[in-house]
Formats: C-alpha cells, structure tokens, sequence
C-alpha cells in the first residue's frame, strides 16, 4: 500500500512538471519554415532583394526576442516584494484581506496580480499565463517581450504564407485546376507549412487580441474581469501602446475611465 501510495505521489508530481513537447513542437515549425523559406522559395522568386532584405532582418529579430522570452526571468516573486504588513493568514484574515494571498507552496504573501505557478513552481509578479510553448511563465517582467514577439510571429507567418503562394504561382503558372495534381504531389513540404502557418496566425492573431483587451484596461488576461467596456478606443490604445513602448502598464485605469459616445 506504501509502495503504491508513494508511486501516485511521484505520478502526480511528474504531471506538474513543464512538458518540453509543446516547444520542441513550436521549435520545429519556426526551424523547418525557416528552412523551406530560404532553401525553396527564395531561390524561385528572386531576385527580389527587397524582400529578402526584410525578411533576414524579421526573421533575425524574431528569433532574438525568441530567445529573450524563454530565458528572461518573467518576475519571481522575492521576499522583498511580499507585501511587509502581513506575515501570516491569520493577519490577512484579521485585516479583512483574502486569505489565498498566502502562498502555502512558497510561503509568501501574495501581492496585488501575483499568483503561484504550478509548473514552475514558483510565484510571480502580475501573472498573466503559463506559455506551454515557450515552456515559461508570462509575467511582469517579460509580458512586453511577449507581446512583441507574437506580433513579429504574425508578421512572419503573413511574409511565408504571401511567399508560398507567388512561389507556386512562378514554378507552375498555368490555370490551378489543370496542375493542383502537380502542386500537391511535388509541393507537399510548401503547402503544408503554409496550410500550418495560416491556421497559427488565426490563433496567434486570436492571441493578440486578447493581449490587447487585457493591457488596454491595465490588467493581464488571467486577472482580466468583465468589462462593461465603457473605456475611450483612444485611451485604450494610448494605454496599449504605452506599454509597449515604455512598458508600463496603467494600474489606474478605473479612475481616467471614460465612456464612448
């Protein structure tokens, strides 16, 4: 009974543990797009040195804030940022707070947007989600970083996908309906990495727009309450860019509230 007691336990701690699949899987799709871009459809379509320019140029960015967002601390709660007036649950429930500010698995209270992440295992500080794909945390310090990258992903998969289809148009311009056969059993590697590439920049556009709901009301996605949505499309936007460009985020938001005529 022992025996089996302590193989559950290890079962349920190693079901907690981050799953590298899911960013060996991103990993490879970034690497194998990458390759078909620049090793078969480049050649076809030059020269066109313009978009060969800006496409080594966002395909260099977009890896650099790749591997920023999956090595950057993204906000580990310290001793120092617990809030000093309470030590205890019993002085949180004394004071009227809420109790699940304490952290039992670090034994730290809480701030204001901070929460324990049970993949990491640590608490961080305006949590907004665990990126299984990227295999880290989305916090306070690399929520910006985040965000960019996935508009740089967008922009990536529309550069492919544009690419793809002027490549397939260049190699086999005749009418589609008198070489689809052709296409499909000579271009497989192409067309399913731009079928693949459309359907993530649905969701990565999905994804960004979420983003953009959440920062625009100075808030993150997790912490991100209903919203009567009687905030100025005009502040919201300040807000959001503000955010990127200087990464601060408007905690005082309800009180520039505005209402859109």
């Amino acid at each position: 009974v022992c025996r089996r007691f302590y193989n559950l336990l290890f079962f349920c701690a190693f079901c907690r543990l981050p799953n590298p699949i899911y960013l060996g899987t991103f990993a490879a799709g970034i690497f194998h797009s990458l390759l078909c871009f620049f090793h078969k459809i480049m050649p076809i379509i030059s020269p066109v040195n313009a978009l060969l320019l800006m496409s080594v140029t966002h395909f260099t960015a977009m890896l650099w804030m790749f591997r920023l967002v999956l090595t950057k601390d993204p906000g580990r709660l310290r001793r120092a940022d617990t809030d000093s007036k309470f030590t205890t649950i019993a002085e949180l429930v004394e004071a009227n707070q809420n109790p699940y500010k304490f952290c039992i698995h670090c034994e730290m209270i809480q701030p204001d947007k901070s929460r324990h992440c049970k993949l990491c295992n640590i608490c961080v500080l305006e949590y907004d989600h665990h990126c299984l794909f990227l295999n880290n945390c989305v916090a306070k310090n690399n929520h910006r970083i985040f965000v960019i990258f996935i508009m740089e992903l967008i922009v990536a998969h529309v550069i492919f996908i544009v690419s793809a289809l002027y490549y397939i148009y260049l190699k086999y311009n005749r009418p589609f309906l008198t070489v689809w056969t052709t296409v499909i059993s000579e271009e497989v590697w192409v067309l399913v990495l731009t079928v693949m590439n459309a359907f993530t920049l649905i969701w990565e556009s999905w994804l960004l727009k979420e983003q953009f709901e959440a920062i625009s009301m100075g808030t993150t996605t997790y912490f991100k309450q209903n919203s009567d949505r009687r905030y100025s499309r005009s502040l919201r936007c300040r807000t959001f860019f503000m955010f990127l460009i200087e990464d601060k985020r408007r905690h005082d938001f309800q009180l520039e509230r505005s209402i859109d005529i």
